[in-house]
């Protein structure tokens, strides 16, 4: 992207943008208009800390900020005529935390990111109210990568007691108990997301250390407690992955639906190679995907009695597209 963009803004970008609009704006006349070269401009931002310049800036800093003093976008607008559906509907958006505090082999986050931070509950209280009184919602759609705060089953009592609707991100399954599936259920979420990756042994291997039972256990709690639906994520495509894993991966998926009486949404990706990721760096081998694909829908053709059981895969050649811009192939 360097031959098309002047300037990138890595990390949390709160800070970073607003220090190179307000360069921006001390470079202009008594006239607002521009009175400077676009070399001079860009030789006077790129030192500014998570600001990459391609050609003058040497180290690529991330920006980090302090979630208690950033600013939060309290306005969310919407269009007055909206003729599409947005992703998260006429929802306001809660951000509980940026970061991870795990370090799974395949994800972006740690390093885009940075370390993990979290918003203080008062912090959050505040926003909540705020940011409800001027956008009039009545769901809240909490933002976080890994859901993980401390506080969050008080956060999310909080909701309830303010009788507002409100959906979670994927659950570590690891990290959930009961008490805060009960809370997800009266915010009024009927399904649930979880990210297994791919069988035991090679998500302990890509830095995943969780075991099937977890997600057995959370899938007990989510029948007991009358979740109507499971969304799954698996992906195929790591490193040293055999054929007995994509085995593996079938008998553990039959197990969940043996487990969860109900609807399951089961979506099977190839993973996207990326420079940012310390897993898999090469290009995606297209004919081996399609024969992995094949292998586990023929180990999961059985699955699903009554349809209440539906999979998904993803687009082999979007997905090689992906992984090519993500390596940074100029070819494309």
């Amino acid at each position: 992207m360097e031959d098309y963009l002047d300037v990138f803004f890595l990390g949390d970008c709160e800070d970073s943008l607003v220090e190179v609009l307000d360069m921006y704006s001390k470079q202009l006349d008594e006239e607002g208009k521009e009175n400077f070269s676009k070399k001079s401009f860009l030789e006077s931002v790129c030192d500014i800390e998570g600001v990459y310049v391609p050609g003058l800036t040497k180290i690529k800093s991330y920006g980090v900020v302090d979630l208690e003093t950033a600013p939060y976008p309290l306005v969310q607008p919407l269009p007055l005529e909206d003729k599409d559906e947005f992703v998260f509907g006429k929802s306001f958006i809660l951000e509980l935390e940026r970061g991870c505090p795990f370090n799974c082999e395949f994800c972006v986050i740690p390093t885009i990111s940075g370390k993990f931070r979290y918003r203080s509950v008062e912090k959050l209280k505040k926003i909540i109210d705020e940011g409800l009184k001027i956008n009039e919602r009545e769901k809240v759609v909490i933002y976080a990568p890994s859901f993980v705060h401390p506080k969050q089953k008080e956060i999310l009592q909080y909701l309830i007691d303010k009788e507002l609707k409100f959906s979670v991100p994927s659950l570590r399954a690891e990290m959930v108990d009961e008490e805060t599936l009960k809370l997800i259920g009266l915010g009024g979420q009927k399904s649930l997301t979880i990210a297994p990756e791919s069988c035991e042994r090679v998500r302990f291997d890509i830095g995943k250390k969780v075991k099937d039972e977890a997600y057995y256990s959370l899938l007990e709690k989510a029948e007991k407690l009358n979740f109507k639906k499971i969304k799954m994520y698996i992906m195929i495509g790591f490193e040293n992955e055999t054929e007995e894993d994509l085995v593996e991966i079938s008998k553990f998926v039959k197990n969940c639906c043996k487990i969860f009486s109900r609807k399951i949404s089961l979506s099977i990706n190839t993973l996207v190679p990326k420079n940012t990721i310390n897993s898999n760096k090469k290009p995606i081998d297209k004919k081996l995907a399609k024969s992995k694909f094949k292998k586990i829908k023929e180990l999961l053709k059985d699955v699903g009695p009554g349809g209440r059981i539906k999979i998904k895969f993803s687009n082999i050649n979007s997905s090689a597209i992906e992984g090519k811009l993500s390596l940074e192939e100029k070819s494309l």
